[in-house]
């Protein structure tokens, strides 16, 4: 676990933000200034939101949010988006396609489309271990157990 995150509650909301290329130190720099500036002041109907950002694998961002503390508004999730469209438009990058999927190869963060999964199976460029990136972890608890998971217990399975 990134140590960021060391303090968030189990039950902290979490947003994983894929970038389809590889942040370099300069785009990183930008986005956790951008990031820092950004939950400093986030909030939801007035009140203050209290989350942390990471950028791991120099293609996630990852935010988690304490809801014990106060729950986001559509609104406040909105800025949030708005903020990583930014991004996308500034740095050319798509952080919203979810037919790319992540996986670990060598602990190298390697890409494949949907359509490509059964033929790189069969090819055997992935297997049953390879562990994939599962962004649809809910909170903190399951980002800790499930976000990197064998292909043969995780969803992307269903692609083979």
């Amino acid at each position: 676990m990134d140590l960021v995150f060391k303090d968030m509650p189990d039950e902290s909301l979490v947003w994983i933000f894929q970038s389809s290329k590889e942040l370099n130190l300069h785009m990183q720099a930008e986005m956790q200034s951008d990031l820092s500036l950004f939950l400093n002041n986030w909030n939801s109907h007035q009140n203050k939101l209290f989350a942390e950002a990471a950028i791991l694998y120099q293609h996630f961002v990852v935010v988690m949010l304490d809801a014990s503390r106060t729950d986001p508004s559509g609104c406040s999730i909105d800025k949030l988006v708005a903020l990583v469209k930014k991004w996308g438009q500034r740095f050319e990058i798509d952080f919203f396609n979810r037919l790319e999927f992540a996986y670990l190869s060598d602990d190298k963060v390697e890409f494949i489309s949907s359509i490509e999964m059964k033929n790189s199976f069969t090819d055997g460029k992935i297997n049953d271990q390879t562990l994939f990136f599962n962004h649809l972890v809910k909170n903190k608890k399951e980002w800790l157990h499930h976000w990197t998971t064998q292909l043969s217990l995780s969803w992307h399975k269903n692609f083979i």
